[in-house]
C-alpha cells in the first residue's frame, strides 16, 4: 500500500513533516501516485487511462457521423497527450488540467448517445 495522500515531496514536508516519504522529490505524476496510493492504486489508475483511450478508439470506429468522429479523434489526441505528459511531470491533478480531464471523461462517456441518425447535425437548406 502507499504512504497516503500528501505524504511525499513538498506537500509531505508541509502536511506530514515526520513521514518517511516527506521531501522525496517526485517529478513524474505516476511516481507520485505510486508513492501515495501504492502499486494497487497505480494499476487502477493505468487501467482507467487505458479504458478511456479504448473507449475513444472503439466509439470512433463505430460512429457513423463525421462530426462525432472528429470529436472522438480530438479527445483521443488530447487524452493521449495528457497521459504522456503525466510521465514527465504532474500534468493530471493540477487544478486547470483536472477540470479539462474530467470534462473529457464525461464527454467520452456521453457522446455515444448523440450518434443517433434522427439527430440533425447540419442545417437543412431552404
Amino acid at each position: 500500500m502507499g504512504g497516503g495522500l500528501a505524504t511525499n515531496g513538498v506537500e509531505g514536508e508541509r502536511y506530514n513533516p515526520g513521514h518517511e516519504l516527506a521531501g522525496f522529490p517526485t517529478d513524474s505524476g505516476y511516481l507520485k501516485f505510486a508513492l501515495e496510493a501504492g502499486w494497487i492504486g497505480l494499476v487502477i489508475l493505468c487501467l482507467l487511462y487505458f479504458v478511456m483511450m479504448q473507449q475513444c478508439v472503439h466509439h470512433y470506429y463505430r460512429s457513423s457521423n463525421p462530426t462525432i468522429k472528429a470529436l472522438y479523434c480530438a479527445m483521443a489526441a488530447a487524452l493521449f497527450a495528457q497521459i504522456v505528459a503525466h510521465y514527465g511531470q504532474i500534468a493530471i491533478g493540477q487544478m486547470p488540467g483536472i477540470l479539462f480531464f474530467f470534462a473529457m471523461m464525461a464527454v467520452i462517456g456521453r457522446l455515444k448517445q448523440f450518434d443517433d441518425p434522427n439527430i440533425a447535425w447540419e442545417e437543412e437548406e431552404q
